[in-house]
């Protein structure tokens, strides 16, 4: 259930989906709730001043969400509908082909960023071809054409196809590179643009916890007060990066314990989601993993 308040929604989480959120901001554990919002920059609380969580990229939600649509897609879960067996089909082609279905993923320092399902096709004597969409390859593996799997590969494949499987996944995995760093260039582009939202942010509650930086007191007489001197001042009031303003603020003793308090909040959460974006801009060399194998033998073959 997901309750709305202005910019801030308020979610009703279920057991599974709680697990391993305690500490997490905006998160109530007696009522398994947590408050989000997509304002990085104006929004930090409620009206009852609960924390409320920004939810970017990187939310522990949002992953657990991507986790839960591979689980379904690509059939790791329990209500999978996808069979990875391998599978034969009759179709009207003139010679023995073999479909090769692959997962091409990217995978950043906090999980996987990117996941994408291709097949590669071979037909009897010819070159792989790679087919990225789900429509150019989907109706081969219509069950209507399914045929029993005993013996198709002896009779059908062994003689030709011992090598398929490495030809087709160097296809799959060529294809792919040039998908990885078309992604890449756009994943990195959008996390700089979350950093600097965040860094707005740091920017903006610096200055509601601190006020503006003020110059150093300068001392140009070298005898007796200087009526022009300003008065000593804490050494975070002259510092402009904001967060290390806010963190000599948090050590300055003589500041209200509620203003320091906020000011140790800010700074670690900014450094949280710094952190975990820094995690993500991280990305590693793209990976082609095996899904299923579908055997396609022309109509007019014997029956398996």
């Amino acid at each position: 259930m997901i309750l709305y308040s202005g910019a801030i929604s308020e979610v009703a989480l279920p057991p599974a989906w709680s697990h391993g959120l305690e500490g997490t901001i905006g998160y109530d554990p007696t009522t398994r709730t947590i408050r989000l919002t997509t304002d990085i920059i104006d929004i930090t609380s409620d009206a009852d001043k609960h924390s409320v969580a920004f939810l970017g990229r990187a939310h522990p939600l949002v992953r657990r969400a991507l986790d839960r649509v591979r689980s379904i897609t690509y059939g790791t879960g329990t209500d999978a509908g996808q069979d990875h067996r391998v599978s034969a089909v009759r179709l009207p082609v003139a010679k023995p082909e073999l479909l090769y279905t692959f997962l091409g993923r990217v995978i950043s320092g906090a999980g996987r960023e990117l996941e994408r399902v291709l097949a590669v096709r071979l037909p009897q004597g010819g070159a792989p071809e790679v087919l990225s969409e789900a429509q150019q390859w989907s109706e081969m593996a219509d069950p209507e054409h399914g045929i029993r799997t005993a013996e198709v590969w002896k009779r059908s494949f062994a003689s030709w196809a011992n090598a398929a499987d490495q030809l087709c996944r160097g296809a799959a995995a060529s294809h792919f590179k040039t998908v990885a760093a078309d992604f890449a260039a756009v994943h990195l582009k959008a996390l700089e643009k979350e950093q600097a939202e965040l860094d707005a942010w740091l920017a903006v509650r610096a200055k509601q916890i601190t006020g503006d930086p003020r110059p150093v007191a300068v001392q140009t007489h070298i005898f007796g007060p200087d009526e022009d001197a300003m008065p000593p001042q804490a050494s975070w009031m002259p510092v402009t990066d904001p967060a290390e303003r806010l963190a000599k603020f948090y050590a300055d003793s003589s500041q209200a314990h509620a203003a320091r308090s906020e000011a140790d909040g800010v700074l670690r959460l900014y450094r949280q989601r710094a952190g975990d974006l820094a995690t993500r801009m991280t990305v590693h060399e793209p990976e082609i993993v095996p899904v299923g194998l579908l055997m396609i033998v022309p109509e007019g073959a014997d029956a398996a």
